[in-house]
């Protein structure tokens, strides 16, 4: 009988924040003297990188192919869990794989399932949306089925526990993301990079890690042109593989930015995590406020960057109350005013830095998560 099977609609090479998680906690616990095996759907991208964790591809993401191996896998393995890494979207038919909810429900009544809640369901719209609110029914009904076949529940973000507790008054285990990006400090990496741009120590560098995607990329199109206004010194460096393609919108629409916009695409995870250091500011905002379950933000507080985000409905007191992060509202305007104020006081950064770096190490790091799983044994 092995230890844990994780269930992960992502893996590595494929990219993505759940894909690294998955790798990075189950190697954690396979260091740890755990057995562990993943099953992920096969990658057109080559096969997965060496580690202590055996992975096991499977045809198809979670469909007939798919669930047909992963029964057999489950008898061949009897392991003692199934951790299921859930993102509706990962497992494919178009986020609306009810067939993979029904097996996991089967399967609970032979080996206990733990499920990680990284999202839930997508949010109900106004009547107007009717295709989009058929597909926040359909993630109501998976998740209500996961969420009543597993015999621990974890989420990534408080912000998922009055949703959770709707199918089961237990309150789910808080479970935030690591950085899966380099957190040891590089300073000799940093200062490569600003020389490798050109930039002196005296220029400020703000940064934003991200995907650029449709929520988050008109914000920061309108904020960085403000910024650079208020601060005619600084320049903006865009980190993330779609940084590139980004940064050629950009100055396509404002030809006046010239140089001052930097873009190294694709990124290993040290020389990332060098970036961030070599950033005097990062800007992080999100549309739903920031909580414990993005990885951009955890890459950030791990090397102690001072960062800038957004405040809304969905950010945890936590937050707030640490002091790691300077806040804002989800504008560009206030955003651009924010982040030029922080540029000229050095000191705030430097304390917003080692704040957030002493938070990062006593909540978030990758420890902590398998010290979690671990009492949760």
């Amino acid at each position: 009988m092995s230890g844990w099977l994780f269930l992960s609609g992502e893996f590595p090479p494929d990219p993505g924040g759940v894909a690294d998680y998955t790798r990075s906690v189950a190697e954690g616990l396979a260091q740890r003297g755990h057995e562990v095996h993943i099953a992920a759907p096969r990658s057109r991208r080559g096969i997965p990188p060496e580690g202590s964790a055996e992975v096991h591809l499977l045809p198809d993401t979670f469909g007939p192919r798919g669930l047909t191996q992963l029964t057999s896998l489950v008898r061949e393995l009897r392991p003692t869990r199934l951790f299921v890494q859930y993102v509706p979207h990962a497992f494919g038919y178009r986020a609306l794989n009810l067939g993979f909810c029904a097996w996991l429900w089967s399967r609970s009544r032979r080996v206990p399932v733990w499920t990680q809640f990284h999202e839930v369901a997508y949010p109900y719209q106004s009547p107007a949306w009717r295709r989009t609110n058929l597909l926040a029914a359909g993630h109501q009904a998976m998740a209500a089925l996961v969420s009543r076949a597993s015999e621990r529940r974890f989420m990534t973000t408080r912000a998922w526990e009055r949703l959770l507790t709707r199918w089961d008054p237990t309150p789910p285990i808080w479970l935030p993301v690591p950085s899966n990006v380099a957190t040891e400090p590089n300073p000799e990496g940093a200062a490569d990079l600003r020389r490798r741009l050109g930039l002196g120590p005296e220029v400020p560098l703000v940064g934003h890690f991200g995907n650029y995607g449709r929520l988050l990329g008109p914000l920061i199109r309108e904020t960085i042109p403000l910024l650079l206004t208020q601060v005619p010194h600084a320049h903006v460096l865009l980190l993330g593989r779609s940084g590139p393609g980004f940064r050629a919108s950009l100055r396509a629409e404002r030809t006046w930015l010239g140089r001052r916009v930097h873009a190294p695409g694709a990124l290993s995870a040290e020389d990332l995590g060098a970036a961030i250091q070599a950033c005097d500011l990062m800007l992080q905002p999100y549309e739903d406020g920031v909580t414990s379950r993005r990885g951009s933000l955890m890459a950030a507080l791990a090397v102690g960057a001072s960062v800038l985000t957004t405040e809304a409905p969905h950010t945890d007191p936590l937050w707030r109350a640490s002091g790691a992060l300077a806040l804002g509202p989800f504008a560009p305007g206030p955003l651009a005013s924010q982040a030029a104020a922080l540029l000229s006081d050095p000191t705030q950064r430097q304390a917003l830095g080692a704040r957030a770096s002493a938070l990062y190490a006593e909540t978030f790091a990758l420890e902590r998560t398998l010290d979690r799983l671990e009492a949760a044994l």
